[in-house]
């Protein structure tokens, strides 16, 4: 305890008694488990979401495998061939099957969203729990194919679980945070954003530097079983990306920037979604890849900046 005393008023001696609490050493190391855990949590929140984005590559639109045998066709055929349960066995034949490229559209949208709403934070446990449902019909199809690991599809379910069960906390960095926060809290998520994506522009624009400027080819960054699937870029939508990215930084003074960054994000994640896929053009044979993980990125960016600018323009109403 301190005890403070002050002399003030016309030369007399007033005393103010004030009791200063000093945390203790236990306090502390709580308030800092506390901050831990909250980002501990938004780790796991943010890798959950890179998991959905980075297995959004080899489901190509508008067949999705079912051309060449491979892709998203090859491991829903899985849960007819190699069963796990009779009745998801006979759903798959009799309903998924005969409509499997609305099928494959209604999986590229679903997994996408999870994608983008959860790298952002945003409605943070209820797509959890969505991801968590949504593992269940994979686990069912491919569980029992070979070279699988039944158990990756029971981690993914319970992870997701957590996610939902788990409160993320006040201080944990996410658009839902930023939402119910004060106007400050808005600026510095305009800023984070804007700053990730002209940082992934950047490297885009990096990879695609030896591409034609407006190509339907691509570079990617080099080594497949690392890459995060969303570096995908010729020199355009790498521009672009840079240009709205400056966008959402701007929007922390001037908010209007924030709808135009949203639009333009919005704007090009629709044509990546319908532009099919690109061509691969580094090294190794040319492959064809699905637009959907740069789709969820650009989606990610425009809900975030056009929710925090909705947000402000509500109070403002």
């Amino acid at each position: 305890m301190i005890c403070a005393h002050i002399a003030t008023e016309g030369g007399s001696i007033v005393e103010l008694d004030e009791t200063l609490t000093v945390p203790t050493r236990r306090e502390r190391f709580d308030a800092a488990d506390m901050r831990t855990r909250y980002f501990v949590m938004a780790a796991a929140r943010i890798a959950a979401g890179l998991l959905w984005l980075a297995n959004l590559h080899w489901k190509v639109a508008p067949n999705f495998g079912e051309d060449t045998g491979g892709g998203l066709y090859k491991y829903t055929r899985s849960a007819v061939d190699d069963p796990v349960w009779g009745v998801w066995k006979s759903i798959t034949e009799h309903l998924v099957l005969p409509h499997f490229h609305l099928f494959g559209w209604i999986v590229i949208l679903t997994d996408g969203t999870i994608a983008a709403l959860l790298l952002i934070g945003y409605r943070t446990r209820l797509v959890a729990l969505i991801g968590a449902f949504n593992a269940v019909p994979i686990f069912l199809s491919v569980a029992y194919r070979d070279n699988e690991w039944p158990w990756s599809y029971a981690l993914i379910f319970f992870l997701h679980l957590m996610l939902y069960a788990v409160p993320p906390g006040e201080h944990a960095p996410r658009i839902d945070m930023a939402l119910a926060g004060p106007r400050s809290a808005r600026d510095k998520a305009f800023v984070v954003l804007g700053t990730i994506a002209a940082v992934i522009g950047a490297v885009g624009w990096f990879l695609a530097r030896d591409v034609d400027f407006a190509t339907r080819q691509v570079a990617l960054f080099g080594y497949a079983k690392m890459e995060l699937k969303l570096l995908w870029f010729n020199g355009l939508a790498a521009v672009l990306t840079i240009a709205f990215g400056l966008c959402l930084i701007a929007a922390a003074r001037i908010r209007l920037a924030g709808l135009v960054a949203a639009a333009g994000f919005a704007v090009m994640a629709a044509v990546a979604l319908f532009q099919e896929n690109w061509s691969n053009v580094s090294g190794g044979a040319p492959a064809i890849i699905g637009t959907s993980p740069n789709a969820a990125f650009w989606a990610m960016l425009a809900v975030g900046g056009g929710v925090m600018w909705f947000r402000d323009r509500q109070r403002l109403d």
